[in-house]
């Protein structure tokens, strides 16, 4: 039997029959109730409701770092990311048990470690993995990331930077106005000022 409740913007369908149970989120209740009458047809055929048996988050993480990270330029920084990742309790959940709720008990855990700004980093590496199991690997209907509430990051400083820095720089940089530039660090200490005084027009 399938039942439907609209969540914010989105509308959830859960599909409860002959002992199996599947849940996917969508943008209209159509969708959901055009998804949910496929289910419960797969499931009166005998055709599992699970996508994924026996694949937990690890196994998604592990697949992920092999196949699609090596062929990005942050690959380095990535794969310490999802080595990260593949310790945490998320990693041993099941794909077709992966709730919003355990994402949410992650993004908790996260916040007493970690800025909210490292926490959104990790939410957005999690969110491309379980697309990439949803869309090209079939694992997914739908990612749980979609209902799933992010941390705010905290407004950025702004702060002018005093006449004594500028010329603490300048100092470092062996600049001094009206004389021939004959160091890069010279030609930095020229470009630095005019960004600053750019800045201040």
């Amino acid at each position: 039997m399938a039942s439907y409740r609209k969540r914010g913007k989105t509308w959830r369908a859960e599909v409860r029959k002959n002992g199996q149970s599947v849940s996917a989120s969508f943008q209209t209740k159509a969708e959901a109730q055009a998804w949910a009458t496929q289910k419960e047809a797969d499931i009166q055929n005998g055709v599992s409701a699970n996508l994924a048996p026996g694949i937990t988050a690890k196994d998604v993480f592990q697949r992920y770092m092999k196949e699609v990270s090596p062929k990005k330029a942050g690959y380095r920084w990535e794969k310490i990311r999802l080595t990260s990742l593949k310790k945490d309790p998320l990693a041993r959940i099941l794909l077709n048990d992966l709730k919003t709720i355990h994402l949410a008990r992650f993004r908790d855990r996260r916040l007493n470690e970690v800025a909210p700004a490292t926490v959104n980093r990790d939410l957005n590496l999690i969110s491309g993995v379980l697309s990439k199991a949803g869309k090209e690997w079939g694992w997914l209907d739908q990612s749980p990331m979609q209902d799933l509430e992010r941390p705010k990051n905290p407004r950025p400083r702004d702060r002018l930077i005093s006449q004594d820095e500028i010329h603490r720089i300048i100092m470092v940089l062996d600049y001094e106005e009206n004389q021939h530039i004959r160091t890069k660090n010279q030609l930095v200490g020229l470009y630095f000022l005019l960004a600053i005084k750019t800045e201040c027009v």
